[in-house]
């Protein structure tokens, strides 16, 4: 089967991350927590989830699963 790939957004409508072409085009397809799929860390496809955490102060952090990275995940390449 052939995967979709684009970008990592954040969908507003759904309050879900999803995987559009750009920022700007409507989602092909939404992530749930505990969907596997892939980002581009540098020339590399990485295997990853979703994950949500709680930081020092209560607030929710999504995380990718396996992928020492902290901050915004919108816009990392994906496909899944």
């Amino acid at each position: 089967m052939e995967k979709k790939e684009g970008i990592l957004v954040f969908n507003e409508f759904d309050g879900k991350f999803a995987i559009a072409k750009d920022e700007q085009s409507f989602p092909f397809t939404n992530i749930e927590f505990g969907d596997n799929f892939e980002v581009k860390i540098g020339d590399e496809w990485i295997p990853t989830s979703l994950q949500i955490s709680n930081d020092e102060k209560g607030n929710l952090v999504f995380k990718f699963k396996g992928i020492d990275y902290e901050g915004d995940l919108t816009g990392f390449d994906a496909r899944i």
